[in-house]
């Protein structure tokens, strides 16, 4: 009896099997029904050569590939051109120091026009900071 059972479940797995292979064999002809026509489309529109497309293809990712490595430059460069701001912000506080001290020597006139000098320096650096 239980070899009985077992054989019907064998033959039920197979006829399953037999179905899902019918089905995939069915819609593979669809594919390659669905292939032929659009071949034939792209005769009609004169795209026929399938290389033809493919050369069109590879050159328009050719072109995405060049827009993105110079937007990826673009992003480097300005990366860099950040991380050396703060490098010339130090150098300038650094002169304006020098400046100041070097200014404390004159008097009169020279003084009042150095510390003129000296406040447009500080504003330009607040500009820096900001």
């Amino acid at each position: 009896m239980w070899k009985i059972t077992e054989s019907k479940s064998g033959l039920e797995e197979a006829g399953v099997l037999i179905w899902k292979v019918d089905l995939e064999a069915k819609s593979l002809q669809l594919s390659a029904k669905a292939l032929q026509s659009r071949c034939g489309e792209l005769m009609k529109y004169g795209i026929a050569d399938l290389h033809a497309v493919s050369a069109d293809q590879r050159r328009r990712l050719a072109m995405s590939v060049k827009r993105l490595d110079q937007s990826r430059n673009r992003v480097r460069e300005s990366r860099r051109s950040e991380s050396a701001t703060p490098n010339t912000f130090s150098c300038a506080h650094k002169d304006t120091g020098d400046i100041t001290f070097w200014a404390l020597s004159f008097n009169g006139p020279q003084l009042y026009y150095l510390l003129g000098l000296g406040c447009r320096v500080s504003q330009s650096e607040k500009h820096l900071y900001s």
